[in-house]
Parts: structure tokens; C-alpha cells; sequence
């Protein structure tokens, strides 16, 4: 019988699956994104020594597989830019302390996303304002990432303006829009850490993002990210402290 691979990289037998099919490549793929150096050398010894019997995949997607950025390498590259351009969050902190609390925000509510989703999602936590606020460009993101966390850290760059609104106006939410549901995940991921970190400390931007809210939720809301609005719905609501 022939061997899946699920998303966790254990070998299941074909006939006790229970879970939705996805091709083993995509999944091959985003388990050895998620591994080191050792954990990938491991899976693909693992994989041969089913022989003939192994899941059917390309040389050729093992070996590509194999050279792409691991997580930890975006993290670092994202951060690395941050801190290269003394971009602080909330003027004082390292900016590495907003980009984890987005992360934070992420893992919560990552059970919303496609199973091949995660890695870009997270990465993309980490990326979305080097466009914005690094000297880094598209392109560069783009090479040092992959296309979707570039185009979502682009989506997620504000327009020109001289103030909040203009900065963040139809035309900015429309590009999130347009660049997909985990664009959008991100950005909310991004202002439910905003106001989480608000509330803990007390700061007059609270009351921004409250007022915010509604245009907010309008131009963002998904259903089938409904878990995601109901807790910005509830933080808007909480007193100060």
C-alpha cells in the first residue's frame, strides 16, 4: 500500500486515511520549509528508505525544497531589517517585540487557514512592514522569501498620505483585499497585536484604533475569518485599564 505523508511529516498507510487529501509534493514541500538543516536530512532519509513504495515525488522538488529559507532564516532577516534602520515600536522597543505579539496573534487563530498556509502566514507576520518601514523593496523581499509573503508584505504597505486616513484609504484595503485571504489574516493579526499591546500599556493609540474599528472590520471582514473580527469586536470594547 502506498504511504502518505500528512502534515505533521508522519507515514500513514493509504487505506487509514481519514483526513482530505492533499498531493504529497505540497506537503513534502512545506514540512521541509518548517525543518533545519538535520530535521530535512532526516525526512528525506526517512523517505528513501521506503524504496519503490515512497511517495511520489520529483527529485527535482526535494532538491528546490531543500534551498529554500527556512522560517527561522525570514525571522531573522526580517528582524535584522528592523533593527539595521533603528525602527523601534512604540519609539522605544525593538521592533522584534511587535512582530513576535503579531506571531502570537497568528498561532492563535491559525486553525482558520489551509493546511499549506502556515509558513507563508507566519513569515508574512514578520514581513509585512519591511516594504513600509525598512529600505527593503518588493523585490528584495521577494528574493529573500517567496512570492506570496512578498506580495502580502506589499498589500500590506500603506499609500502616501499626511495622516492615518489617507495612508490607510479605500485603495490600501483594496490591495488587501485582492492579495487574499491571508493577506488579510495578517493584517488583522497585526491590529489585534496593536491593540492587545495598547490596552496592556495604557497608550492613547487605543482609542484610534476603537474609532478605526468599523471602517476596519467593513473593508476587511471574511466569514470565514469571523473568529478573528469577533476578537477585535471584544478588545474594542474593553476598558482601559
Amino acid at each position: 500500500m502506498t504511504p502518505i505523508l500528512k502534515s505533521d511529516c508522519t507515514i500513514i498507510d493509504s487505506d487509514k486515511a481519514v483526513e482530505p487529501m492533499v498531493t504529497v509534493d505540497m506537503l513534502l514541500v512545506n514540512a521541509l520549509r518548517h525543518l533545519d538543516d538535520e530535521g530535512r536530512k532526516m525526512l528525506v532519509e526517512r523517505l528513501s528508505s521506503y524504496g519503490n513504495s515512497a511517495p511520489k515525488v520529483e527529485p527535482l522538488d526535494i532538491d528546490k525544497a531543500l534551498k529554500l529559507p527556512t522560517l527561522t532564516d525570514i525571522t531573522e532577516y526580517a528582524i535584522s531589517c528592523h533593527r539595521n534602520t533603528n525602527h523601534k515600536y512604540d519609539g522605544t522597543k525593538p521592533y522584534g517585540h511587535h512582530l513576535s505579539m503579531v506571531e502570537k496573534v497568528a498561532n492563535e487563530f491559525q486553525h482558520l487557514l489551509g493546511m499549506t498556509d502556515t509558513f507563508n502566514v507566519i513569515a508574512a507576520c514578520y514581513c509585512h512592514d519591511l516594504i513600509e518601514d525598512t529600505r527593503e523593496t518588493y523585490n528584495d523581499v521577494l528574493k529573500r522569501t517567496n512570492k506570496e509573503i512578498a506580495d502580502i508584505a506589499y498589500a500590506l504597505t500603506n499609500e502616501k498620505g499626511r495622516n492615518r486616513k489617507e495612508r490607510a484609504n479605500d485603495k490600501y484595503y483594496q490591495g488587501i483585499r485582492d492579495c487574499g485571504k491571508n493577506a488579510v489574516f495578517v493584517k488583522v493579526c497585526d491590529r489585534i497585536a496593536n491593540i492587545q499591546y495598547s490596552l496592556e500599556n495604557k497608550s492613547g493609540m487605543f482609542h484610534k484604533y476603537v474609532k478605526e474599528n468599523n471602517n476596519f472590520m467593513g473593508q476587511l471582514y471574511r466569514d470565514d475569518l469571523k473568529p478573528m473580527f469577533d476578537k477585535l469586536i471584544e478588545l474594542t470594547k474593553t476598558p482601559m485599564p
